[in-house]
């Protein structure tokens, strides 16, 4: 069940009517319904109200009721383009021994588990085991989850210093994921374009570290997807001034978005290397 009374709650602190809320997502009246619980939305609907009214999941959603391993996973993720990482942990923590899971769900939560442990504890080593003992359940049988994995395992890689596999399973990823349609998995195409711009942008391959870049920025701003975008707009800025050798109005102005960003993300590692590239170029924030 939504948490109606929060959301409307949420909404009223922030001075936002429901047309403000509603707008490029829903109708008013889909908003007068979720408030008033006589209706419930699409996770991706949801998704995109809780990011404008800044809440998590955890929040919007009363879990005093079964939920399917499915939804939880799908929940966990989504938390994950946003950075949140311990919200994430807390979806994850309600699937136990007893609770049903497909075998393709349970592919999922593994990567999900991993991702977790690498990304906010900075500890590779089992999570590149993960992933190459998921991504030995070949193409086919993981769908999209194979590009999935492939990209964040080269991302892992590029951290490690390995360049060959992180370039190997980059591209790979890349290739791979081309074969399905990016309008259905927000997720996999905003974490595989992230990761081929970080990439791209630390082997000095610029023109596709742009191309990536600006590939995953149209479309946050399309999905109306905050979560990776200030990682996105920081890879552009560096990309656009590695690529001419110097910073230009454009790649200053990339990165005054991505401060703008990480601000709102609270995405620390982001802001300190902005923040410093600014400074570097005489450019005050105050």
């Amino acid at each position: 069940m939504i948490n109606g009374e929060l959301i409307r709650k949420r909404r009223k602190e922030l001075k936002m009517s429901q047309n403000e809320l509603a707008e490029g997502i829903t109708s008013q009246g889909m908003i007068s319904q979720i408030e008033t619980r006589s209706s419930t939305p699409s996770g991706e609907t949801l998704e995109k109200i809780v990011t404008r009214l800044n809440l998590s999941f955890a929040e919007a959603v009363e879990t005093d009721e079964f939920v399917d391993a499915g939804e939880i996973i799908l929940a966990a993720s989504v938390r994950l383009i946003h950075q949140q990482y311990e919200a994430g942990s807390e979806f994850l923590e309600k699937i136990n021994d007893k609770t049903y899971i497909r075998p393709d769900q349970q592919l999922f939560l593994e990567f999900t588990r991993a991702w977790i442990a690498a990304h906010s504890t900075g500890e590779r080593s089992d999570t590149i085991f993960t992933y190459n003992k998921i991504l030995q359940e070949g193409q086919q049988k993981l769908g999209v989850l194979w590009p999935l994995v492939a990209s964040d395992l080269g991302y892992q890689y590029l951290c490690e210093g390995q360049l060959e596999a992180a370039s190997y399973y980059t591209d790979l990823a890349v290739e791979a994921f081309q074969k399905f349609d990016s309008e259905k998995y927000d997720y996999a195409a905003l974490t595989i374009w992230t990761n081929a711009s970080f990439y791209y942008l630390e082997t000095k391959q610029y023109e596709k570290a742009i191309h990536f870049a600006q590939l995953g920025i149209d479309y946050a701003q399309k999905k109306l997807i905050s979560g990776p975008v200030d990682i996105l707009y920081c890879n552009l800025a560096f990309a656009l001034a590695g690529k001419i050798g110097k910073w230009t109005s454009d790649s200053i102005k990339a990165l005054y978005m991505a401060y703008t960003f990480s601000d709102h993300t609270n995405n620390a590692k982001v802001h300190h290397k902005v923040v410093t590239a600014l400074d570097a170029q005489v450019f005050s924030l105050n």
